[in-house]
């Protein structure tokens, strides 16, 4: 699958250090004011034709021959508190990764929040055996923020590449109408946006 490919792609992206963590009161605070949030009907309207191009049919090669090296262990230390839990190299270069993306997101204008709780023993008050991310976005200042969990790079990268616009997804999207159906259910599963 793409997804699968995403993934092993992920590894070679550069962490990102000192990203900017901000909690959701800063974020209405920089978002108040006369700057206007990014109208979700032009994203759905975006997704609707995205469904319908034809996309070409060829296959991208992907190499499956390689053994990833074991993760060391190595503690997670939350932005929020500063406190450390037990982690793995792997699982906090994945987080930076993620971060990085979600922080381009939000210099796109979108009002998202990366949610780290679950990795932090001390915000959560415990110490969860599969920890997840919760992303969170929304297209009006006054609505809910929709939510998805998900620890997947590739996720994030799609979304990214979904709100750069249509030429961004359908140039990444080169391998058929179902890979880029399968892209475009974890857009929507991602944002809340439906076609």
């Amino acid at each position: 699958m793409l997804l699968g490919g995403i993934i092993a792609l992920s590894g070679s992206c550069k962490s990102v250090k000192n990203v900017d963590v901000v909690s959701e009161e800063a974020l209405n605070n920089r978002l108040s004011g006369e700057q206007m949030l990014l109208d979700s009907t032009n994203l759905v309207k975006r997704l609707q034709q995205l469904s319908v191009v034809e996309y070409d049919t060829v296959m991208p090669p992907v190499a499956m021959c390689y053994s990833m090296a074991a993760p060391f262990e190595e503690n997670y230390k939350c932005p929020i508190c500063n406190s450390e839990t037990p982690s793995t190299s792997y699982e906090n270069g994945n987080i930076e990764s993620i971060r990085s993306v979600v922080s381009k997101i939000q210099s796109m204008g979108y009002d998202v929040l990366l949610d780290e709780t679950m990795f932090c023993s001390h915000c959560s008050g415990k110490k969860y055996n599969r920890p997840e991310l919760i992303f969170k976005i929304r297209f009006s200042k006054n609505s809910p923020y929709h939510e998805a969990k998900s620890n997947v790079y590739a996720e994030y990268q799609l979304v990214s590449i979904f709100l750069e616009g249509e030429d961004s997804f359908v140039k990444y999207v080169n391998s058929g109408p179902k890979t880029a159906n399968e892209c475009l259910k974890v857009v929507e599963k991602m944002t809340g946006l439906s076609r």
